[in-house]
């Protein structure tokens, strides 16, 4: 198993920050019945490459359409949520899936 998502807070190899990244609604395995629009599928890559790959893929849709992303790389955690907030398209849904990280991002 991976290590628990935060958007906040980041990883937290140890497991410290369980309780408060489930307080904070942190989904530790991601809805798979979400409706999406697109996937990318960035397993393997390294930063920044995930995030620059997710704004190609991004360009590519119509406003109000849904990306599904899955990456390994666990600094995609923090990047996707700054993405998105510096972006304005809106981080759905996050979470991890078979120890891959999932994000769910809604184009602006």
């Amino acid at each position: 198993m991976g290590y628990p998502t935060s958007p906040v807070a980041g990883i937290d190899p140890a497991g410290v920050n369980d309780a408060n990244a489930q307080a904070e609604g942190v989904a530790d395995a991601v809805e798979t019945s979400m409706q999406f629009d697109k996937e990318f599928d960035a397993s393997g890559l390294a930063c920044p490459l995930p995030i620059v790959k997710t704004k190609k893929s991004l360009n590519d849709m119509a406003p109000g359409q849904v990306l599904r992303v899955v990456a390994t790389d666990p600094g995609s955690v923090c990047d996707m949520a700054a993405f998105a907030e510096q972006t304005g398209n809106t981080l759905l849904e996050s979470g991890e899936e078979g120890g891959k990280y999932v994000f769910f991002l809604k184009k602006a």
